[in-house]
């Protein structure tokens, strides 16, 4: 970036080299350097590579043509132009990678980085220029008349001014870019960079006061070598373990969103480390991190990464090399850790991760690994849990429902539907009862299954903003329909946490629909993992009218007596008990008889045929529910079944 006057010396020998070959030297001990390093391939490494190796040619060439120039005799005057012209080029092409590293470090988006692309225009008008020059000469020329004269043989043409201002320009639009985008850039590198600039433009006015000394080598090695500097020991190593910190992670995902390579990952989680910190100190504690670091460190060709306190993840670009790394993790851990002349006893378990993620940003790659706990249910008798293909595109899918759920909701609730499935009342031979049943349907993931988006909605905390969306829709839905003497809904398990039994009456109260009006359907697995809280709950809203049914009945893990002691007015039994076998149709024979004594209703869902209506109308079940008579209709499909019932009756 920094040019010689070749055409202000007289003296064919003036140039003083030997600064541009140490700086050569060093560039290519700095080149290997990279190359032996493992590196992150993301966008940043790769074109900061692509400086390094340019700045290595650019000194060699400037070497050799301050050479050739001393000693015109040694080539013939075609090489020797080849020479300074690719010099030249090179020399131009360095500011420019510059310039594209700024905007690559700042993680600008595609569309910005595009817009900024039009600055190259300059750069790519100069080299047309020296492509065209064996005609035009504007830039410069080879002399071979000038041999033996006081003369060097190197001509600059009019245009060749032009090669300094350009690089002036690229100078001062790198360091333009550096301030406007410097929110997005870390303060660190900010400095490194700045200085680098400073310098480069330095060396610059030092070789116009002096130009028979060659500074280009010193100005390009220098740049290169503290921002290598600053992108290998930048922050991102951790101070306790040894090993990459969360801040590397970030870059290496990145890299891997841009250049998918390593797609094995061990999200390894350590315990007791708390335990030993405050039994045994802190310092103690961190020679464990370190001893920890040190081991997962050793497994040879991969990353290592502490993302938080306790939690590592590995990362390796074969599959056979994390297994046995797995199996490495796993003995390790079995047996007691000696630090400082103490055995410690210390655990591990995780996740390991076989295929692509598939991750479109950072955010979501790293949502990906902290979320698996919560997304991959782990079986107690396993350390670590495989997360395959399958697995990943069920988290994907989740993600992408989770979105589409939130979308919906900000958007009024677009794509929520409310269907509503009559109940019919043997006694008094009339359909005066009905469930609400939500359904969600997505332009793009189409028709999504309330038994696949509600454990969702409950996981993300979506769940109580639908369940006001239900509670709201089938009060407008009572309004019109004043016949229906109960509409059974579902609502969320999460709740019966925040109690909102006031906030339920009001909204009801507040359409003019009376409480009587509504049976809130449960869970059998929600009265074993709240049964204070649902009794708190369900006491004040019967206080209040409301009335509650148990849902599905026989498909969970309660027993009769638990449902017995909770004020359910309703039971409603799951299809399973139609089953055609002795045993269930005894057990719904005896369950029947109880329910009846004890002036608890019962609905008994799924029926299907006319054989199993028949059967439970002599059984005396009170409420059938089924495709016999109808399935979940939306509104205006509802309201014409109604109209054909009331027109039959």
């Amino acid at each position: 970036m920094v040019f010689r006057l070749a055409s202000t010396i007289q003296d064919p020998h003036a140039y003083n080299y030997w600064l541009e070959v140490c700086a050569l030297l060093f560039l290519v001990c700095l080149l290997i350097r990279s190359i032996v390093d493992k590196k992150f391939v993301s966008k940043v490494n790769i074109i900061f590579g692509a400086a390094i190796v340019c700045g290595v040619i650019d000194v060699l060439l400037d070497v050799i043509a301050a050479v050739l120039v001393d000693h015109p005799d040694a080539v013939s005057e075609r090489f020797n132009f080849f020479i300074n012209g690719t010099f030249y080029f090179f020399q131009l092409t360095f500011p420019c990678l510059l310039y594209s590293f700024i905007l690559y470090v700042a993680s600008i988006s595609t569309k910005t980085r595009r817009k900024m692309y039009f600055f190259f225009i300059p750069s790519g008008l100069y080299f047309l220029c020296l492509l065209t020059n064996p005609f035009t000469k504007w830039v410069f020329d080879i002399n071979y008349a000038n041999v033996g004269t006081e003369n060097s043989i190197l001509i600059h043409g009019p245009m060749f001014i032009w090669l300094y201002i350009v690089t002036f320009f690229y100078v001062a639009l790198t360091t333009v870019t550096l301030i406007i985008l410097n929110k997005k850039i870390e303060k660190q590198f900010q400095a490194t960079m700045g200085f680098s600039l400073a310098f480069i433009v330095a060396m610059l006015a030092i070789q116009l006061l002096f130009p028979r000394y060659l500074l280009t080598g010193v100005a390009i090695s220098f740049c290169c070598w503290i921002n290598y500097e600053q992108l290998s020991t930048g922050d991102l190593k951790d101070r306790v373990s040894g090993v990459y910190n969360y801040n590397a992670f970030l870059n290496y995902a990145k890299s891997e969103i841009d250049f998918p390579r390593h797609r094995y990952l061990i999200i390894c989680h350590v315990g007791n480390i708390t335990k030993i910190n405050s039994t045994f100190g802190f310092l103690t504690g961190n020679h464990v991190y370190k001893q920890i670091g040190n081991f997962l460190a050793s497994f040879g060709n991969n990353f290592v990464f502490r993302i938080s306190n306790s939690r590592f993840v590995i990362a390796f670009k074969d599959e056979e090399d994390m297994h046995r790394a797995l199996l490495l993790i796993k003995a390790k851990f079995d047996h007691p850790w000696e630090v400082d002349g103490i055995n410690f006893d210390i655990t591990a378990d995780g996740y390991y991760v076989k295929g692509d993620i598939g991750a479109s940003n950072t955010t979501d790659y790293i949502e990906f690994i902290s979320n698996l706990e919560y997304k991959v249910k782990k079986p107690n008798d396993e350390t670590f849990v495989c997360v395959d293909q399958i697995s990943i595109h069920k988290i994907s899918r989740d993600k992408a429902i989770e979105k589409a759920l939130r979308k919906a909701i900000d958007n009024d609730f677009e794509g929520f539907e409310m269907n509503y499935q009559p109940i019919y009342e043997i006694t008094k031979n009339k359909f005066n009862h009905s469930e609400a049943l939500i359904r969600f349907t997505h332009p793009e993931l189409g028709k999504i299954s309330p038994a696949e988006f509600i454990p969702i909605a409950e996981q993300c905390g979506l769940a109580q903003k639908i369940d006001r969306y239900v509670l709201r829709t089938t009060c407008e839905f009572l309004q019109k329909h004043p016949s229906i003497d109960f509409l059974d809904i579902n609502i969320s398990g999460a709740e019966f946490s925040s109690n909102p039994s006031k906030e339920f009456t009001r909204i009801v109260k507040s359409y003019g629909v009376s409480p009587k009006k509504f049976v809130i359907e449960v869970t059998e697995t929600a009265t074993i993992e709240y049964p204070e809280k649902l009794e708190k709950f369900m006491k004040d809203m019967i206080k209040e009218g409301f009335a509650f049914a148990i849902d599905d009945f026989g498909t969970g893990y309660s027993n009769i007596s638990r449902i017995l002691q909770t004020s359910f007015s309703i039971i409603k039994f799951d299809k399973t008990f139609l089953a055609a076998n002795d045993t269930a149709e005894k057990i719904l024979e005896s369950m029947t008889s109880l329910l009846k004594n004890l002036k608890i209703s019962i609905v008994i869902e799924g029926v299907e045929t006319k054989e199993q209506y028949e059967h439970m109308k002599e059984l005396g079940i009170e409420y059938i529910q089924g495709y016999y008579f109808s399935k979940p209709l939306n509104e205006q499909a509802y309201e014409k079944f109604m109209d054909k019932q009331e027109a039959v009756a």
